[in-house]
């Protein structure tokens, strides 16, 4: 082997090793470093999803709100229906046995004054 070989061979082999070194260092460190990134990303998206959770809780929660609000003024509305119609129920009942007192007076041939109207009566 000739003398001046050696002298080149251990430079570019000291430099081949001390650039593979470095290299796997850079690889490493940017593996690392996109691990990170990758984390970090995770982590901002988890971060956004609790967020949304409870955004939407808070919204379900202000819509079962106003759902039990209208459910509770639909109540009330059938309620006042309800008590109308049996307000009204309770006119026409007394109405028609008015109407038969005044047939049967008349029938009869009673002299004026009419019968009273019963009790529920709306003239």
């Amino acid at each position: 082997m000739p003398d001046w070989l050696i002298p080149v061979v251990i430079p570019v082999a000291v430099a081949i090793i001390a650039a593979s070194g470095a290299w796997a260092t850079t690889f490493v460190s940017m593996r690392r470093g996109a691990s990170d990134a990758r984390n970090t990303l995770i982590d901002q998206l988890q971060e956004e999803r609790n967020h949304s959770d409870e955004q939407r809780k808070l919204e379900r929660e202000a819509f079962a709100t106003e759902l039990t609000a209208e459910r509770e003024q639909i109540a009330a509305e059938r309620r006042e229906n309800r008590e109308m119609v049996d307000r009204f129920m309770s006119d026409k009942a007394a109405s028609r046995e008015y109407v038969n007192r005044l047939k049967d007076h008349i029938w009869q041939r009673h002299d004026p004054p009419p019968p009273e109207p019963p009790v529920g009566y709306i003239p």
